[in-house]
């Protein structure tokens, strides 16, 4: 992920025609494409939530300087992880 003050969250490989904003709505409208039901799309966007929900923790344990911790929230911490969160 990149952090929002590098660039805006868009994808740069597009799941859909005419779209490449990183959505998770767009990901769960799009996912019968991928042959994935509405319900096998929201269980993987839940589990990466949970993968991902410890990314401050684990960077501080690595080291990572408060500084960048903070620059690199946009990319982990946004609307989208609420609504895989749900």
């Amino acid at each position: 992920p990149t952090p929002t003050d590098q660039k805006p969250r868009l994808l740069s490989t597009a799941i859909d025609f005419h779209d490449v904003t990183a959505s998770l709505k767009l990901a769960f409208d799009v996912a019968p494409y991928f042959d994935l039901s509405d319900a096998a799309a929201r269980r993987i966007a839940a589990e990466v939530a949970q993968a991902t929900a410890r990314w401050r923790a684990v960077a501080m344990e690595l080291g990572v300087p408060g500084a960048e911790i903070k620059r690199m929230a946009s990319a982990f911490e946004h609307a989208d992880l609420e609504l895989a969160r749900r």
